[in-house]
């Protein structure tokens, strides 16, 4: 075992902590007490030593008797028993280091310096390792602070706050009662849940306690006399602090769940077109703004060590909180939503061309929310900034790229050890997907370890590909916000091991999207996986190019290179939307299909035959859906194939 040792030679006497010397054999009892005078001025008795007790110490045995005594911040402590015998030495205190002769040699042993020369970067599975050995004496998190009077604000809104400053300050007391209150709607014939509260040590039962008293103070929470009991626990902040969640998970599964449609973070950056000028305003606890509907909250009561108690307001953890919270949001900002403002759940954005209108923007959704009586954070705020963070994403006038900070935690990622941890991993990743060429190529020895059955062995293609993912995610570019007023212009590819897209409008890239050819297509010709690419980009981005204004480069390559008939997966624009006749058109001298053959591609499918969209070839080998998730799908759908003048799937 690794132990720290101190030279004492104030001691008279070699002593070993307590707790180290009950791991070792060689116990002995003292024939009488020995009475040790500390540091202090207290005494302390020790009755029990290890004798001839063999030891090392930089590549060096010795041998001495150690007593047995509770240490506290030191293993071992050699004292003059020890220093007596191997003098005489030469001690350089400055530096720490000792010289005597030992077993005919002459050694020097080193002390730690107290200025470390190098601090390396330790994981958390090695500081746990060094926590479960003792090897910690002090852990310290440092977190940054931000102030309120740090905050860049104009002054010109400045002044809009000060005529809405009732709105910034922390709440106190219950919310008002509003539409929107919060309800529990059970399945028929449920029965109460009642579970018994977690175990705690003694620190976190300090904390829930305080919070506890905290939250009865403010009025957020209740005493309970409720048939329903679910336990608490505590959540840690990224703040080091804690959190006081409920697992509702029981109460969860015998609710019935609502259905609200939740914003795709990609459609609402669509909106930004042009704008110059943003607002970011984030609530005070946005759920615990919203009251639970009466008679709602005996069905929220949760149990801890000191009691039965429930929420007077919308908690953390129930079912339906997500789609009430937003629902409440779309409600008090219906007036203004899309036109200048934005909303996903607690998180408003304001946008705007200009700096004057933006000042008036501002000056409406602070009335909105006054008039509805939500509170914000101000220190949580960006006021009338060119460029912000928002859901992950840096915007600004030049477009929309990844926050920094994000890609950091993807960089700083050690390499997965079990396939928990790369799915965590690739669901971080995914999440910027659309940023990295040839994503789906480039994960795809990754994402061929999450499959079933498949022993998890890190190959070095498994390293390469975490490694080129991590690369390809720093160096992504800024990507321009789509103009639905311009052309949209589609650039498709196909190599042997995956296919395609780029979306681009004046010759700035929009997105990418990528996919990995399986066992099934990827034996596939060129011909064909061009055409696939195409059906790709036109499944993924059919809202941009549901536009009149689209360039297909690569479709008329494919026309020029096969004049005898255009891809079965052409696309044709309608001002509606786009249909794909997966059957080929054979065409005339002009390349114009003859009109039989018309009839024959507009034909409805017999009995038994796949329409258009079942022919479609999915070779997706990852989906992402929720940042922190990614899921396998399944296998390709039958592909196409050639039977004499016809495409047939």
């Amino acid at each position: 075992m690794e132990l720290l040792m101190l030279v004492d030679s104030g001691s008279t006497h070699s002593f070993i902590d307590k707790e180290v010397g009950l791991k070792l054999s060689g116990i002995q009892k003292l024939k009488q007490p020995l009475i040790v005078r500390i540091a202090d001025g207290g005494t302390m008795s020790c009755t029990h030593e290890i004798t001839n007790c063999k030891w090392w110490m930089q590549g060096y045995q010795f041998c001495n008797n150690f007593r047995m005594l509770p240490l506290g911040n030191y293993d071992i402590i050699l004292g003059m028993d020890w220093l007596e015998s191997i003098s005489p030495m030469q001690v350089d205190w400055a530096n720490k280091w000792m010289e005597f002769n030992h077993q005919g040699a002459s050694i020097r042993v080193q002390g730690l310096l107290s200025t470390p020369v190098q601090c390396s970067p330790v994981t958390c599975h090695q500081l746990n390792g060094m926590s479960r050995r003792g090897s910690l004496s002090y852990l310290v998190q440092l977190q940054p602070i931000t102030r309120q009077e740090d905050i860049n604000i104009p002054d010109q809104v400045q002044h809009i706050i000060q005529d809405y400053k009732e709105i910034f300050q922390e709440p106190e007391g219950l919310p008002p009662r509003r539409t929107c209150d919060h309800i529990i709607t059970l399945v028929p014939g449920a029965k109460p849940i009642n579970l018994r509260p977690y175990r705690h040590n003694p620190a976190l039962k300090d904390e829930i306690e305080k919070q506890i008293s905290d939250m009865l103070s403010s009025g957020v929470i209740q005493h309970s006399q409720s048939p329903f009991a679910s336990p608490a626990i505590l959540v840690k902040k990224k703040n080091g602090t804690w959190r006081l969640v409920i697992d509702y998970r029981q109460l969860n599964a015998i609710t019935v769940k609502t259905k609200y449609p939740v914003p795709v973070i990609e459609e609402l950056l669509d909106e930004l077109t042009g704008a110059q000028w943003f607002t970011k305003l984030d609530l005070w606890s946005g759920y615990h703004q919203i009251r639970m509907a009466a008679g709602e909250e005996y069905k929220t009561a949760f149990q801890t060590h000191s009691g039965h108690y429930e929420y007077k307001v919308m908690s953390f953890g129930l079912t339906g909180a997500p789609a009430t919270f937003l629902k409440a949001m779309n409600d008090t900002l219906k007036s203004v939503l899309r036109k200048f403002v934005l909303v996903f759940f607690d998180d408003i954005l304001i946008y705007s061309k200009d700096f004057s209108s933006h000042l008036d923007h501002i000056r409406q959704v602070l009335q909105l929310l006054k008039e509805h009586q939500w509170r914000v954070k101000i220190s949580k705020c960006s006021f009338a900034q060119q460029q912000l963070s928002y859901l992950g994403h840096i915007i600004g006038v030049h477009g929309v790229s990844t926050d920094p900070s994000k890609i950091q935690d993807v960089l700083d990622w050690a390499v997965p050890v079990s396939v928990k941890k790369l799915r965590g991993f690739l669901g971080l990743a995914g999440y910027y997907r659309k940023f990295v060429k040839n994503f789906g190529i480039i994960s795809k020895p990754l994402t061929q370890m999450l499959r079933k059955g498949i022993p998890y062995v890190w190959s070095h293609e498994a390293d390469k590909a975490f490694n080129t993912l991590k690369q390809a995610l720093a160096s992504a570019p800024v990507f321009a916000l789509p103009d639905f007023q311009k052309t949209f212009t589609v650039e498709t590819d196909a190599s042997e091991c995956g296919i395609g897209a780029v979306l681009s409008q004046d010759k700035h890239p929009i997105a990418y999207i990528s996919r990995a050819l399986g066992p099934r297509t990827i034996g596939l010709s060129t011909y064909e996986k061009e055409c696939m690419a195409i059906l790709l980009a036109i499944d993924h981005w059919r809202s941009y190019l549901q536009h009149e204004q689209a360039i297909w480069e690569d479709l008329e390559d494919l026309k020029m290179r096969f004049p005898g008939a255009l891809a079965w997966g052409q696309a044709k624009f309608h001002g509606e939307g786009i249909v794909r006749n997966l059957p080929v058109t054979m065409g005339t001298e002009e390349g114009e299909p003859d009109e039989a053959e018309a009839e024959q591609g507009e034909k409805e499918p017999e009995e038994g035959e796949p329409d258009e969209a079942e022919a479609e070839v999915q070779e997706e080998e990852i989906q992402t859906t929720t940042p922190g998730r990614a899921r396998p799908t399944r296998g390709p759908k039958p592909n196409p194939r050639y039977h004499g003048s016809e495409w047939v799937a």
